[in-house]
């Protein structure tokens, strides 16, 4: 795609269970860093993952278990620290696996002419580059996207993705 030329046809992915599937590999990391981040142990406890973003789980996981401090605190540390850990996990852990034909869509998108591709996606940036690293996918998305980490709320995700494309 020229870089001069506006594409006709923007696609946005999400990435889990779009793109790929995690399997067990983010729950360690997940429960790890929430616990060391605020002291509380959430295994067993359930909230809404469907549709949401992470800043809007963990701030779900805050008011179920009942921390205290600044959420906007208490997420930077939790998603420094879980980003961190599925960094080092993440590459090596036997669960993840990239969907049936992804690769070949990805392929002829990034390859047709008139077409752009971004991620909207309720991932943390970072967590979201190392899941799309291990199988090779982050070159299909140079203009990067809108995420989770960023934005509370999906579709305010979905928008800096429109802008991001």
């Amino acid at each position: 795609m020229s870089d001069t030329i506006a594409p006709n046809v923007l696609v946005i992915l999400d990435v889990d269970g779009t793109l790929l599937t995690n399997g067990t590999a983010l729950r360690e990391p997940f429960y790890m860093a929430f616990e060391e981040v605020t002291g509380k142990d959430i295994r067993g406890k359930r909230v809404d993952f469907a549709g949401n973003t992470d800043r809007g789980i963990i701030r779900q996981y805050i008011e179920l278990v009942g921390v205290e401090g600044n959420y906007e605190e208490l997420f930077s540390a939790f998603a420094d620290r879980f980003c961190e850990l599925v960094e080092r996990d993440y590459p090596t852990h036997p669960s993840p696996r990239l969907l049936d034909g992804v690769q070949a869509l990805l392929e002829a998108l990034h390859d047709h002419p008139d077409a752009a591709m971004v991620l909207g996606t309720g991932n943390i940036a970072a967590s979201c580059m190392t899941k799309l690293d291990r199988f090779d996918l982050m070159k299909y998305f140079p203009h990067g996207g809108g995420f989770g980490g960023d934005h509370e709320v999906r579709s305010e995700a979905l928008l800096a993705a429109v802008e991001a494309g």
